[in-house]
């Protein structure tokens, strides 16, 4: 299982999938739950295999365990999503034996939302309440109001009641599972047929914000009405804006009254001391062990402004105690002290002397300065004595002669290296989801010419406590002494809880405990450092450039020298390079040019330029099953190249294919040949390709091109009749008569009318049996006298009728069999609806219409993503490569006094001596609005391994050098911040070469170890280089 979930985090699904279907046939009736997680893990990242998740899911064997409770949980909310509210609330009560305070309180969010009366209000009347109510949120400033709630919305739930509300077209998000080859798994599951998963319109149904929580299975949760919201735990991966988005409570309830809601909500806390109002969204979750007459472990939530005594009230009131226990709270001296003490407990020896200290009942939680390794010792007293004693009550500090400067700002004195420092090779605690700033502070600790300016105060000189633009030099002190910790103490692992501490109060963003990106991390770190230790202490008023006839070395340097009036620190020095920026305008040729500076280089990864692709294809036999294929596409192709891929598979002539992109079973685009690839999947609608005798490209004057559709005539006069599957085609010659036509649709139709008739009874379809042992009809003659016989009997299947009124400006025309009139029509497209009869509309579903199957491909492999694999010099090219403005994005012409969509290039014009390059393996797609609500449609990560050498050669892309630049760019690789899993979560380690040691560190939050030198993996995700003209480290000399 070990290797499958190595295949699972590297994106490798099909080898995943393969593995798991043989696990499961091993283990079926009773698959272990384990399996089932990891698939569930892999199918839940699309939304088009819920038959196969559901049917997985339900495999789960009842047992008393976290594990358990996850899959019945996203059971339920497959079938909240899929509005089948009464399968959902009969799932979870299978939860209602499990013995766990945490899932029952999750049980009873759900019962309240199923429980709730909803209104019933018109779906246009919503958005204009929305409207008004967001409008009294804003002149409110609802969301700076300490003390109210902020309620937690799926960010998926908005966007379709959005589409709901609005009637909008919905949006395109990569599915990166798209072409799995699941049909193994489906046979297992005697799943043998699936279902054509067309667009249609669904009600958005109740608010499943369950689906943000994370199971916390020893929680003691919080009875008390005003403290219930700690009882739900955030999932850890969440992205606000693209996992959730914050609504009001006046908002939240109009959306309850009108859905039904589970419950999420945070509260609003104004900090005094940074005079800054959040939302506390990710209260501490606390890891205790009670020590009554045995340890018992448990854990609480608690907002960080809270005091310990808090975390008393809340153990009393959920045990039962009454005032006259009292109880004590421990705090270990280091996790080494913990891990001790807890080792002979475990064993059965009991240790009263503990090496940590007694807790203050009004000490804040968030000066417990706690890790998520951390556990604090309660202690019930017994009788009339404590149990426990301190074997150190009081860490004294150790005196030292500061200046007034260092006093300040907390800073020590140089460090002596002590026989035992560890130099470097110093793990960092994990605060709580802060293994993205841990992988990122490994890696700048080993940019030893930063370091040691910073270690031996260096830094201290430039320190500028008011510049606007800092963090009031804190952010450089607490950086320094954390620096000094892992470099010259002799501690396994230290904690960034200072450094977290102030990052938190001067950027908000980063306050908290929630998963962070690494990059933005490390981009307002440097920011905030340069910043802190910038030796302009007067910022001069600078003006805008405009590059005439400059060259680009004279150019360059007129942005250089702007740049640096404002800006020199030893960041500026170290990292800061400069891009050259040109736009072309498209209608008069103007050329803008601009050199920005920067301090990591953000390289795209090539394969944004490929992406999977699914389709149905529809043969001209009926009696075959409509097909699921899944296709690898490029971004240079068109759609004849499509249509000639299909042909290899199928063995039919692409000449013989109709591309269509089909939403809500009408044709939206014909797509022809020279359609790009891009352009199919950039546009909405599910893509078919329907098999004709000649298509639209290649039909001949005397054809006619009939779409048709399956409709169910409306029984009240003010509904539309309903268009019940996806149109057909078919190709008829101009001479045809109605009653031709009518046998044509008829052969297409009779294996849906044969399905049907098997369902029916004798009464119900009075010559069932003799229809059922017809001969399938050879020719079109034949066929029509089959429907001749079907009409005789009074069981005429359909009529048919112009789809358009152009033949009957008033209504539209119904074709009649018998009538034998020639087609005659202007063009060479036709529409026809045909007219399902009462008698089989009535059982609709047993007609089959959306049948389909899966089309096995021979190489399972050509179906799987493949990202390939690319190296440095494939990205710099990328990056470099000159593109055209989108839509949306244009940039605006001074000369033609317009926007435009100009070209526009990127370029490295210099490069400076430590080069941090960002991967850019995290895609963001399109960002939506919803009023003042903004969040993304979803994003993916780029798994291709990228080969980075531990040599850089970057002459050639440095454009200084074509201006006599002698300075040789080659550099040499020294660190890597790797990002580990999917885009939901995922984990941050760093590789980074310790050029004390002179050994390359693997770096995992409190572990650091020695490792060879092969850091390459689809991981890498920045990567630290440094010119090699650089002085030599001079630390410990």
């Amino acid at each position: 299982m070990e290797k499958i979930q190595e295949l699972v985090d590297s994106q490798n699904f099909q080898e995943a999938i393969d593995q798991l279907s043989i696990l499961l046939e091993n283990e079926l009736p009773s698959p272990k739950v384990e399996t089932l997680q990891v698939l569930n893990r892999i199918l839940s990242l699309s939304t088009k295999r819920q038959d196969l998740q559901i049917a997985i899911l339900r495999l789960a064997k009842f047992e008393n365990s976290e594990r358990y409770c996850e899959l019945i949980l996203n059971l339920a909310r497959l079938y909240i999503d899929l509005g089948q509210l009464n399968a959902a609330q009969q799932e979870l009560e299978n939860l209602r034996k499990i013995n766990n305070q945490y899932i029952k309180c999750i049980l009873q969010g759900f019962d309240r939302m199923f429980n709730q009366k909803k209104q019933d209000l018109q779906k246009e009347d919503q958005w204009e309440q929305f409207q008004l109510l967001e409008k009294e949120e804003k002149d409110l400033d609802y969301f700076y109001q300490d003390g109210l709630f902020s309620y937690l919305i799926p960010a998926s739930w908005f966007q379709k009641w959005r589409l709901y509300v609005k009637n909008e077209d919905p949006i395109d998000v990569e599915d990166p599972i798209v072409s799995l080859n699941v049909s193994k798994l489906r046979q297992l599951l005697n799943l043998n047929e699936d279902s054509i998963n067309e667009e249609i319109e669904i009600n958005p149904g109740p608010i499943d914000s369950s689906r943000l929580l994370q199971i916390k299975w020893n929680l003691l949760p919080d009875i008390t009405q005003q403290k219930q919201y700690l009882n739900y735990v955030l999932r850890n991966d969440l992205r606000e804006g693209v996992d959730f988005v914050h609504v009001s409570g006046k908002v939240f309830k109009y959306f309850e009254n009108i859905y039904g809601a589970f419950v999420v909500k945070r509260l609003i806390v104004k900090q005094e001391e940074q005079d800054k109002v959040i939302v506390d969204l990710i209260p501490r979750v606390i890891n205790i062990m009670i020590l009554e007459n045995q340890l018992q472990e448990a854990s609480l939530s608690m907002n960080g402004f809270e005091q310990v005594q808090e975390m008393t009230r809340k153990l009393k009131v959920n045990k039962g105690f009454n005032n006259s226990n009292e109880l004590k709270w421990w705090k270990f001296k280091d996790l080494q002290s913990q891990m001790d003490w807890i080792s002979m407990i475990q064993k059965g020896t009991f240790i009263k002397s503990i090496k940590g200290r007694e807790l203050d009942m009004k000490m804040k939680v968030d000066d417990l300065n706690l890790t998520i390794e951390d556990i604090l010792i309660c202690e019930i007293k017994q009788g009339k004595s404590w149990q426990l004693v301190a074997e150190i009550n009081d860490i004294k500090q150790k005196e030292q002669n500061v200046s007034e400067l260092y006093a300040k700002f907390g800073i020590s004195n140089i460090p002596r290296a002590l026989p035992d420092s560890r130099r470097g090779m110093t793990g960092l605690q994990n605060l709580g989801n802060t293994c993205f700033m841990n992988a990122a502070l490994q890696c700048l600790s080993n940019t030893y010419e930063f370091t040691q300016y910073m270690v031996y105060n260096q830094f201290a000189q430039h320190l500028n406590p008011n510049n606007v633009l800092g963090t009031k030099g804190f952010l450089a002190s607490s950086y320094a002494e954390l620096m000094k910790s892992m470099w010259f103490a002799n501690y396994s692992s230290v904690s960034a809880i200072d450094l977290k501490k102030v990052i938190g109060k001067f950027a908000p963003q980063f306050y908290g405990y929630g998963q962070q990106d690494s990059h933005e991390f490390l981009s307002y770190l440097l920011d905030g450092l340069h910043e802190d230790l910038n030796r302009i202490l007067n910022k001069p008023i600078v003006t805008d450039i405009e590059i005439t006839n400059e060259s680009d070395q004279q150019a360059s340097e007129k942005f250089w020298v702007n740049y640096t009036l404002r800006n020199q620190s030893k960041i500026q020095e170290l990292m800061v390079g400069q891009y050259k920026s040109t736009l072309v305008c498209p209608i008069c040729s103007r050329i803008s040019k601009t050199f920005d500076p920067f301090m990591s280089l953000s390289l795209p990864i090539p394969n944004f330029q490929t992406f999977q692709a699914s389709l149905y294809f529809i043969y001209e036999d009926s009696d075959n099953i409509s097909a699921k294929i899944f296709l690898q596409l490029s971004s240079d192709m068109t759609g004849l190249d499509i249509l000639k891929q299909l042909e290899n598979i199928l063995n039919i002539s692409h000449k013989r294919m109709n591309m269509l992109l089909i939403k809500e079973h009408q044709i939206q685009e014909r797509v022809t040949y020279d359609k790009g690839a891009k352009w199919i999947n950039e546009h909405h609608g599910i893509l078919f390709v329907q098999e004709v005798i000649s298509n639209m490209q290649n039909l001949q004057p005397n054809q006619i091109n009939v779409d048709f559709y399956y409709v169910a005539k409306s029984t009240r006069i003010y509904e539309d009749d309903k268009i019940l599957s996806f149109p057909r085609q078919v190709v008829i010659d101009k001479n045809s008569t109605f009653q031709q036509l009518y046998g044509i649709i008829y052969s297409k139709f009779r294996i849906h009318l044969t399905l049907a008739v098997k369902e029916l009874t004798s009464k119900e379809f009075l010559i069932r049996d003799e229809f059922l042992n017809l001969p399938r009809p050879k020719s079109l003659g034949e066929t029509i006298q089959e429907f001749a016989i079907l009409v005789q009997n009074q069981l005429q299947p359909f009529t048919l009728r112009f789809k358009d009124k152009q033949f009957d400006k008033s209504s539209k025309r119904e074709l009649q069999f018998n009538d034998n009139l020639t087609i005659d029509i202007p063009g060479q497209n036709l529409a026809i609806e045909v007219i399902i009869s009462d008698y089989l509309v009535k059982n609709i579903q047993i007609l089959k219409l959306q049948r389909c199957k899966e089309f096995p491909l021979n190489d399972t492999r050509s179906q799987q993503i493949r990202k390939g694999e690319y190296d440095l010099e494939d990205c710099l090219r990328a990056f470099t490569k000159e593109e055209i403005l989108g839509q949306g994005d244009e940039w605006y012409c001074n000369k033609c006094k317009k926007h435009v969509q100009a070209s526009k290039k990127m370029e490295i014009y210099r490069a400076p001596q430590i080069l941090i390059i960002h991967l850019k393996r995290f895609k963001t797609n399109r960002i939506s609005n919803l009023g003042n609500f903004y969040f993304s449609n979803g994003t993916q990560k780029i798994t291709s391994l990228v080969q980075f050498a531990h040599e850089l050669n970057l002459n050639n892309y440095v454009l200084s050098k074509q201006a006599g630049d002698n300075q040789n760019y080659i550099y040499d690789l020294y660190g890597v911040d790797n990002h580990y899993g999917g885009i939901g979560g995922g984990h941050y380690t760093a590789y980074a070469y310790n050029s004390v040691l002179n050994k390359w560190i693997d770096y995992n939050d409190s572990n650091a170890r020695t490792t060879s030198s092969n850091v390459v993996s689809e991981a890498a995700y920045l990567l630290f280089y440094r010119r090699r003209d650089s002085e030599k480290c001079q630390m410990f000399k």
